[in-house]
């Protein structure tokens, strides 16, 4: 009778414990959410959007005091598809988008933009895009499979959020190269 008491005694004891553990969680979840300045306002995956806040133009035109909206995309644990997410930010700034891809573990935070334009040919949206020289040390410490992620995330996070066609990846003012390839051209979503 005495080891069954200690028993019920200690399963209290660890649902107890098991409830205290995730109230932690959770306030230093809250904690951490309250210290980024911007708010996630949509998750989707291979682009099904869940049924939360929806937001039809990602890049609308800038009217000053409105909040912008960046998309991004970021490989999913496995690095087998890239999933998206939709941040609410003050400025449309192409080096947020690097930033919270830095800050959700996706780019190293030593990856900057030195330059960023918008051109138009005929139809077609252009972007011109040139990183510093960590975007492509950071590439060629991946295999081809990672490589493909990368470049997919940055491609499709600027394509999406500024709504382009196409974008050019250059690092200081010259070709991207990998271990794997050259990027001399334009690329479309992948």
């Amino acid at each position: 009778m005495k080891k069954f008491k200690i028993s019920i005694l200690l399963l209290v004891l660890l649902f107890v414990g098991s409830l205290v553990g995730c109230k932690e969680k959770e306030a230093k979840e809250n904690n951490d959410n309250e210290k980024r300045p911007t708010l996630v306002i949509e998750d989707t995956v291979e682009g099904k959007e869940k049924e939360e806040n929806s937001v039809e133009d990602p890049a609308e035109e800038l009217v000053e005091g409105e909040k912008q909206v960046l998309k991004l995309s970021f490989p999913d644990a496995q690095y087998q598809k890239l999933e998206t997410s939709l941040v609410e930010v003050d400025s449309l700034e192409p080096q947020l988008i690097l930033d919270e891809l830095s800050q959700r573990g996706h780019l190293s935070g030593e990856v900057k933009v030195l330059e960023f334009t918008e051109e138009t040919d005929g139809d077609v949206s252009l972007l011109n895009l040139d990183l510093s020289q960590a975007f492509a040390d950071q590439l060629k410490n991946v295999g081809t499979g990672g490589e493909s992620s990368y470049m997919g995330m940055v491609c499709n996070s600027f394509l999406d959020t500024y709504e382009a066609d196409k974008i050019k990846i250059t690092v200081e003012g010259k070709i991207l190269e990998s271990n794997h390839r050259d990027y001399p051209g334009y690329l479309e979503k992948y």
